[in-house]
């Protein structure tokens, strides 16, 4: 079966309504545009997945001289519709799994819902229940294989074929400001993505 949003989401509720006990636990968190969920320095606590809406993760590289940094996206949270991926866990790696004090911050680019659990809470809960673990552990692997396809995609794709390709597979995040998707695809130069995108228009 495919865990598409609308799956995980019947699953979800089904499995609180079983067990009411947990899902006292489980809150629903509004997210307006700018606002961050997971700030520079902090550890994150609180087990997140994003139900609607679009959020970034980002974070500054400082070059040779301490005092020149650029800032770039590592993560775009979103449901992919079209290509039925897998519902987004909203999720700085090193510091949810880790407890380290975060590199990166994410924040919402639009209103945003996000369903959150305390992490001390869910691990005691999913390693005692099958169910719950099953769910989880499917997005964990479909989670992980995003970020290697990711990351095979930045050290094969050209210039060229990264935003043709994001254009194809993410047409949901075509109307999201230019600034985020350069800087999600590795691009430098606003000019170098136009210009890429008028020929690809011709």
């Amino acid at each position: 079966m495919d865990f598409t949003l609308d799956v995980f989401k019947d699953r979800l509720e089904k499995y609180f309504e079983k067990n009411k006990s947990f899902a006292k636990y489980v809150d629903y968190k509004t997210l307006e545009k700018d606002q961050k969920f997971l700030n520079y320095g902090e550890r994150q606590a609180e087990f997140a997945m994003l139900f609607d809406g679009k959020l970034i993760s980002k974070y500054e590289y400082e070059f040779d001289n301490k005092y020149d940094s650029e800032e770039f996206v590592s993560k775009i949270f979103y449901a992919n519709v079209a290509q039925e991926k897998n519902i987004p866990f909203v999720i700085n790696h090193e510091s949810y799994f880790f407890n380290r004090a975060s590199t990166e911050v994410i924040e919402a680019i639009e209103r945003s819902t996000i369903v959150v659990v305390q992490k001390s809470i869910l691990d005691k809960v999913i390693e005692s229940d099958s169910d719950l673990k099953e769910i989880f552990s499917e997005f964990e692997e479909r989670s992980f294989m995003e970020l290697t396809n990711r990351l095979r995609d930045l050290q094969s794709l050209s210039t060229k074929h990264k935003i043709e390709k994001f254009q194809r597979e993410n047409p949901e995040l075509l109307s999201i400001k230019i600034d985020h998707i350069i800087k999600y695809l590795g691009i430098r130069s606003k000019d170098t993505y136009y210009r890429i995108l008028r020929k690809l228009r011709e």
